[in-house]
Protein backbone atom coordinates (compact mmCIF):
# COMPACT_ATOMS: atom_id res chain seq x y z
CA UNK A 1 0.00 0.00 0.00
CA UNK A 2 1.37 3.25 -1.19
CA UNK A 3 1.48 6.20 1.47
CA UNK A 4 -0.64 8.21 -0.67
CA UNK A 5 -3.54 5.93 -0.43
CA UNK A 6 -3.06 5.90 2.85
CA UNK A 7 -3.27 9.58 3.34
CA UNK A 8 -5.86 9.83 1.33
CA UNK A 9 -8.51 7.21 3.64
CA UNK A 10 -11.59 8.26 5.42
CA UNK A 11 -11.46 10.45 7.95
CA UNK A 12 -13.79 7.43 9.73
CA UNK A 13 -10.76 4.59 9.29
CA UNK A 14 -9.16 6.22 12.45
CA UNK A 15 -5.76 4.26 12.99
CA UNK A 16 -4.38 3.74 16.60
CA UNK A 17 -1.77 5.91 16.02
CA UNK A 18 -3.87 8.93 15.54
CA UNK A 19 -5.61 8.09 18.83
CA UNK A 20 -2.27 8.17 20.51
CA UNK A 21 -0.94 10.76 19.02
CA UNK A 22 -4.36 12.94 19.99
CA UNK A 23 -3.64 11.25 23.71
CA UNK A 24 -0.13 12.80 23.63
CA UNK A 25 -0.66 16.05 22.42
CA UNK A 26 -3.63 16.72 24.95
CA UNK A 27 -1.08 15.28 27.95
CA UNK A 28 1.55 17.60 26.47
CA UNK A 29 4.03 14.75 25.85
CA UNK A 30 6.60 15.76 23.35
CA UNK A 31 7.04 13.73 19.82
CA UNK A 32 10.51 12.96 21.90
CA UNK A 33 9.35 11.93 25.35
CA UNK A 34 6.64 9.19 23.63
CA UNK A 35 9.12 8.13 21.07
CA UNK A 36 11.01 7.02 23.93
CA UNK A 37 8.26 5.98 26.01
CA UNK A 38 7.21 3.99 23.04
CA UNK A 39 10.51 2.38 22.52
CA UNK A 40 10.53 4.06 18.68
CA UNK A 41 12.71 6.10 16.81
CA UNK A 42 10.95 9.50 15.92
CA UNK A 43 10.34 8.19 11.99
CA UNK A 44 9.16 4.98 13.18
CA UNK A 45 6.52 6.95 15.62
CA UNK A 46 6.15 9.39 12.80
CA UNK A 47 4.82 6.00 10.88
CA UNK A 48 2.71 4.54 13.44
CA UNK A 49 0.92 8.04 14.10
CA UNK A 50 0.10 8.07 10.29
CA UNK A 51 -1.34 4.22 10.49
CA UNK A 52 1.99 3.08 8.30
CA UNK A 53 3.01 0.85 10.84
CA UNK A 54 1.23 -1.68 12.27
CA UNK A 55 0.95 -1.95 16.27
CA UNK A 56 2.40 -5.24 17.86
CA UNK A 57 2.11 -6.69 20.96
CA UNK A 58 4.92 -5.02 22.39
CA UNK A 59 3.89 -2.02 21.25
CA UNK A 60 0.61 -2.64 23.18
CA UNK A 61 2.04 -3.05 26.52
CA UNK A 62 3.93 0.15 26.49
CA UNK A 63 0.87 1.71 24.90
CA UNK A 64 -0.82 0.34 28.40
CA UNK A 65 1.84 1.68 30.48
CA UNK A 66 1.83 5.42 29.03
CA UNK A 67 -1.94 5.69 28.06
CA UNK A 68 -3.85 3.56 30.73
CA UNK A 69 -5.64 1.99 28.53
CA UNK A 70 -5.13 -1.89 28.43
CA UNK A 71 -3.16 -4.13 25.94
CA UNK A 72 -5.52 -6.24 24.25
CA UNK A 73 -7.58 -2.52 24.32
CA UNK A 74 -5.14 -1.19 21.85
CA UNK A 75 -4.71 -4.72 19.68
CA UNK A 76 -8.57 -4.92 18.80
CA UNK A 77 -8.06 -1.33 17.72
CA UNK A 78 -5.57 -2.30 15.06
CA UNK A 79 -7.53 -5.37 14.12
CA UNK A 80 -10.25 -3.32 13.28
CA UNK A 81 -8.44 -0.48 11.88
CA UNK A 82 -6.50 -2.83 9.60
CA UNK A 83 -10.17 -4.64 8.95
CA UNK A 84 -11.80 -1.04 7.40
CA UNK A 85 -8.75 -0.12 5.56
CA UNK A 86 -8.71 -3.90 3.70
CA UNK A 87 -12.52 -3.12 3.45
CA UNK A 88 -11.89 0.36 2.03
CA UNK A 89 -8.99 -0.85 -0.57
CA UNK A 90 -10.88 -3.44 -1.55
CA UNK A 91 -13.87 -1.04 -2.55
CA UNK A 92 -10.74 1.04 -4.71
CA UNK A 93 -9.76 -1.63 -6.44
CA UNK A 94 -13.21 -2.65 -7.65
CA UNK A 95 -13.98 1.04 -8.76
CA UNK A 96 -10.57 0.82 -10.50
CA UNK A 97 -11.19 -2.40 -11.82
CA UNK A 98 -15.19 -0.97 -13.31
CA UNK A 99 -13.96 1.87 -14.82
CA UNK A 100 -11.54 0.11 -16.81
Amino acid sequence: MDTNTLASRPASIVSPGQLVEDIMNKTYVSREQAARRLGLALEELDSFYKGELELTKELAFKLRDATGFTASHWIGLERYYRRRLAKWQEGLASAEDSAS
